[in-house]
């Protein structure tokens, strides 16, 4: 992925080009990153950027990123928003490695 590059918070994974290997790199380097352990199953279960993000900031970290706001004021899952830095850092050194 290029810096210009958006990354689509609602394509997943696979449609994306990340293979089963990849998405085990991803766990593990978002693990590495937020200091906590994530399930084995996370990044299929939640097979997308949004529903990834949501699931940390939610569920695994809801203190570090406070209360959800209302669903009236979230983006939409469909709009292509870049994705958070975090995140849209580590996929992008899995696309480059």
């Amino acid at each position: 992925m290029a810096d210009e590059d958006v990354l689509p918070h609602d394509q997943s994974f696979f449609d994306l080009g990340l293979t089963s290997l990849s998405l085990t790199k991803l766990k593990q380097s978002l693990e590495d990153i937020l200091h906590v352990e994530l399930d084995g199953n996370l990044l299929f279960n939640q097979p997308t950027v949004q529903a990834v993000l949501e699931h940390i900031m939610h569920d695994r970290l809801p203190d570090l990123f406070g209360a959800p706001e209302p669903a009236s004021a979230q983006q939409p899952a469909s709009s292509a928003a870049p994705a958070d830095p975090l995140l849209q850092d580590v996929l992008k050194d899995l696309y480059e490695s």
